[in-house]
């Protein structure tokens, strides 16, 4: 039903309080509708959510964005990081992005599987085309912009460096889904694979090089590791509490990677 609504540019966002509630089922009510899923323990936290949702309504520039990647014939696969609904269309699949505020950067990792190629110079090797509708207008708007390779000698790619913030956004998001997958063992009362991964995510983030990070870079890497930590914390006496924690957080971080909140612009 979110999903449908979401067809008909409806966006439904969801708002758990205390720890009766089902995470599970508002996590995937709030995913189907292309929202937000919150956690509040109290009334208060609860409203701050709702506030934060009204103003993102009054902020609204874009409407029913979405990405449609078309990998060329020769790639043998494509891997969407984020978890965002996706659709398969003919000769590719389509990202639902939702609605956009004003002065909104959206995050989205894709790892694209490219395969040799014999001729040296830029290869195209994928598609992406950009579609969303102008709140103010309604009228809509399309950007297609290729992706491309540059095919350079076996020797002189061996000696390229990874680009250091596509790096640290691939381990940010890893750990993303360590915290998803860590939140599944803990409903089959598997604390052991859940401790497995939170050490997982704190040794990737915690090998990062920091030298050339932003500020911004810095305080995620930290917050990302103290929010691990709580999570573990919290899953010593109370395994529930510990998995809304975990799920509206990799629900924030993941979906919504990039979004920035009032405090942070």
């Amino acid at each position: 039903m979110a999903r449908g609504a979401a067809d008909k540019r409806t966006t439904i966002s969801s708002i758990g309080i205390g720890y009766s509630y089902d995470e599970d089922l508002l996590e995937a009510v709030s995913r189907g509708g292309g929202g937000n899923s919150h956690f509040a323990e109290n009334g208060d936290e609860a409203g701050a959510h709702l506030a934060g949702e009204v103003d993102g309504l009054l902020e609204q520039v874009i409407q029913a964005a979405s990405l449609i990647v078309r990998p060329t014939g020769d790639v043998s696969g494509v891997k969407l990081f984020n978890d965002l609904p996706v659709s398969e269309i003919e000769g590719g699949f389509m990202v639902e992005l939702g609605e956009l505020v004003s002065e909104e950067k959206r995050k989205l990792l894709f790892e694209i599987e490219v395969p040799d190629i014999a001729t040296l110079g830029l290869a195209q090797v994928c598609e992406l085309e950009l579609h969303w509708v102008e709140t103010e207008t309604m009228e809509g708007k399309t950007v297609t912009l290729p992706v491309n390779v540059n095919v350079v000698p076996g020797d002189e790619a061996a000696g390229r460096i990874a680009n250091p913030e596509v790096t640290t956004e691939l381990t940010f998001q890893t750990a993303q889904r360590n915290k998803r997958e860590a939140s599944d063992a803990l409903a089959r009362g598997d604390r052991s694979e859940a401790q497995r991964l939170w050490q997982d995510s704190r040794h990737q983030l915690g090998s990062l090089d920091r030298h050339g990070m932003s500020g911004k870079q810095i305080r995620e890497i930290d917050e990302e590791l103290q929010m691990v930590d709580r999570i573990e914390s919290s899953s010593e006496h109370d395994i529930n509490m510990a998995r809304k924690h975990s799920q509206a957080d990799f629900h924030r971080k993941n979906r919504k990677r990039g979004r920035e909140s009032r405090g942070d612009q």
